[in-house]
């Protein structure tokens, strides 16, 4: 009954074009070039089962995702995308998850890091559009209002590249979702550290 409510135009097509990005552990790209896998493509598979119609993943910049979909190129997307007023005005949610936000820095790092105040005077990378991005730069103005040093932001099209921005030393620390970071820890044994649990869900 649920699959007799896929369109028409949908049905014929035969599959539902989603909109994704590389984000560990919810999306994993193989660096072969292997079929994606984390939970979102398994969910997906369970879903494509139960409407009788493929999920075919498309993955593109974090930043493209919510513009994609209100030009109409994806007829859905999945993947770790925060729920927010600003794009509930474009987009309709579904939720199958929750996180927070989190400081990740290499495992030799001395930085003081207890509270967010504390990012003021470093090198942070973020994903671009992001809500980690929207809670660094809430951590700017705070800055700014303490008298305290600015962070240098860095931005990046993928999580993939602003943890290699963090393991190559570029930066000396990388926000994102908790979930993503630990993934890379578990990864990675050793390497890296993952510090507190700050933003809103």
């Amino acid at each position: 009954s649920i699959s007799k409510l896929i369109p028409v135009e949908i049905r014929k097509r035969g599959y539902l074009n989603v909109a994704t990005e590389s984000y560990p552990p919810a999306v994993i790209v193989s660096p072969s070039g292997g079929p994606l896998t984390g939970w979102e493509p398994a969910i997906a598979d369970e879903l494509g089962r139960i409407l009788s119609v493929r999920f075919q993943f498309t993955v593109i910049p974090f930043a493209s995702i919510v513009p994609g979909l209100a030009a109409n190129r994806f007829d859905m997307a999945m993947g770790q995308i925060a729920v927010s007023a600003e794009r509930r005005k474009v987009v309709y949610f579904v939720t199958d998850y929750a996180s927070t936000t989190s400081f990740m820095t290499t495992s030799a790092s001395k930085l003081p890091l207890s509270v967010e105040i504390d990012l003021c005077g470093t090198s942070a990378a973020v994903l671009s559009g992001s809500v980690p991005w929207v809670f660094v730069n809430t951590i700017q103005t705070k800055c700014t209002d303490a008298g305290k040093n600015p962070i240098s932001i860095q931005t990046y099209q993928s999580q993939a590249e602003a943890n290699l921005a963090l393991q190559s030393g570029r930066v000396q620390v990388d926000v994102s979702s908790t979930a993503s970071l630990m993934a890379v820890t578990d990864q990675a044994p050793g390497q890296f550290k993952v510090i507190g649990s700050f933003y809103p869900t």
